[in-house]
């Protein structure tokens, strides 16, 4: 009886979670990070990435041996049921940062940057009845993040920790459940892998995007996944 009970409240837990993630209109879509892996002044890296934060470009060049300068852009428009649901964002960020190869193949990078988006999103979800969702606003985020990994001719594998404060300065919503604050801290840890070359890789990055206040009123996309290709081209 109890492993009943328990299986019938893990089903209607799973089952209000999904009703709440759909209900809510995603307009916070984390863009790819940066593991840019340089080594000395004079080195450049780019790359282009795809994933549920749609189209991201990146590119860093290294002023010294360990100051770099970085700028990327995110971009995506996504229908993502049959049902008209979307989801649609334009951002941009630049930054520096710090990097310091170490032993043989250590890589560690510290870097932040601000950016300043738009984005649009509507969700449609059934409670009893249809409901749609939608929402809209600009926003702007501040972020530091540390990579530490181990970079390899053709193999390179990673984490990086981003903590990301994203304020909406102007945001509009059809719910009258988010009634939270428009600003937070996110949480978002990431793994990494890149095969290829010496000079291009394929890359994959998973991470997740955790806000550390429970009283939002914006949505976000909690988990990430991006695929793309990376080139570092030494100077040296």
């Amino acid at each position: 009886m109890k492993q009943r009970a328990l299986f019938r409240l893990s089903v209607l837990i799973a089952f209000f979670s999904v009703l709440t993630f759909q209900g809510c209109a995603p307009v916070y879509v984390p863009n790819a990070y940066h593991v840019h892996q340089l080594d000395d002044s004079g080195d450049f890296s780019g790359g282009i990435y795809t994933g549920t934060n749609g189209l991201d470009v990146q590119a860093a060049y290294a002023l010294n041996n360990s100051v770099f300068v970085l700028g990327a852009g995110s971009f995506g428009n996504s229908d993502y049921s049959s049902e008209d649901s979307y989801q649609s964002h334009r951002y941009v960020e630049g930054g520096v940062g710090y990097f310091k190869p170490f032993n043989k193949f250590g890589r560690f990078e510290l870097l932040g940057g601000l950016g300043f988006g738009s984005s649009e999103a509507s969700s449609k979800y059934f409670f009893f009845e249809p409901n749609e969702v939608t929402a809209k606003g600009n926003y702007s985020r501040v972020f530091i993040q540390a990579n530490n990994g181990m970079e390899r001719k053709h193999f390179d594998i990673g984490m990086a920790l981003r903590l990301a404060h994203v304020s909406f300065g102007e945001f509009e919503t059809t719910s009258s459940v988010y009634e939270g604050s428009n600003s937070s801290v996110f949480f978002e840890p990431m793994l990494y892998v890149n095969v290829g070359w010496e000079k291009v890789k394929f890359v994959t990055q998973v991470g997740i995007s955790d806000p550390l206040i429970d009283d939002l009123s914006f949505g976000y996309e909690p988990l990430f996944f991006s695929i793309g290709l990376k080139g570092n081209f030494r100077s040296k």
